[in-house]
């Protein structure tokens, strides 16, 4: 926690500052009675548990504010279920078409990096798609997806980081060594995803992929679970022939 994010929260959002005071709390409890290795199965089996405890999320529209605590509104909370059935049980894909500015790509890389820190059974590993390079990583700019997944990894406590941690998330890809999970980023092309085999792919801003049929094409069989997850951006791409489909199963997030 910093003493300058810290006193920003306090004039400006007091709401936020309560709950990192909380967190805070709750961190140095753990530390004191140095129960990390519970703290971790407790990560492990309770999504839930871990946002609401180690969450975290970025606004550069707040002037001065570099990180705010995630606290999910019950609609992120029941994206989440849906999210877990979908990869872990049903094992099938899913489509989200939502509003913008409602924290969906935020809630979604955070499920990932919590299930590549924390992973059920086994290794989780997640291949990440996006529009342009820079959309998908562009270190130091929080609208991309891996520094989101930075931001994540630099506000956790180091009770529950794996060893080496601030080296593991590279351009386009993080490794956990300890239990070999694995996030690879790539953008919109052709061959996308069909070398590699998934637990889940996501297609974020999926109705702007330029190749959006060979993508999906590509991908067919690298993962039991593909999400796409966009805006609308008119008729004349497969994100809205799969919305209107039928086939598939469908969330929709407006913006009241």
């Amino acid at each position: 926690y910093h003493l300058q994010n810290l006193e920003t929260l306090e004039i400006t959002y007091p709401l936020f500052e309560d709950e990192a005071k909380r967190r805070k709390e709750h961190i140095l409890d753990i530390n004191r009675r140095g129960k990390w290795n519970q703290e971790k199965e407790k990560c492990r089996d309770s999504t839930k548990y871990w946002f609401d405890n180690y969450a975290w999320t970025a606004d550069p529209r707040k002037t001065g504010i570099w990180s705010l605590p995630f606290m999910l509104y019950n609609y992120q909370y029941e994206a989440c279920d849906w999210l877990e059935e979908l990869i872990f049980l049903k094992q099938s894909s899913g489509l989200i078409e939502k509003s913008r500015d409602l924290g969906l790509s935020w809630l979604i890389t955070a499920f990932l990096y919590k299930h590549w820190q924390h992973p059920r059974d086994g290794a989780f590993s997640a291949l990440m798609g996006s529009i342009t390079s820079d959309e998908c990583d562009k270190i130091g700019d929080p609208s991309s997806m891996f520094e989101k997944i930075r931001i994540q990894a630099r506000l956790q406590p180091l009770g529950l980081l794996p060893k080496g941690w601030d080296c593991l998330v590279s351009y386009m890809k993080a490794i956990n060594p300890e239990n070999g999970s694995t996030l690879t980023g790539e953008t919109s092309n052709a061959d996308f995803g069909r070398s590699g085999r998934y637990k889940v792919i996501v297609f974020d801003e999926f109705s702007a992929f330029e190749k959006d049929t060979a993508a999906m094409t590509a991908s067919s069989q690298s993962s039991p679970c593909k999400l796409y997850n966009s805006t609308a951006r008119g008729m004349g791409n497969e994100f809205f022939r799969l919305a209107k489909s039928g086939n598939i199963e469908k969330k929709t997030y407006r913006w009241q």
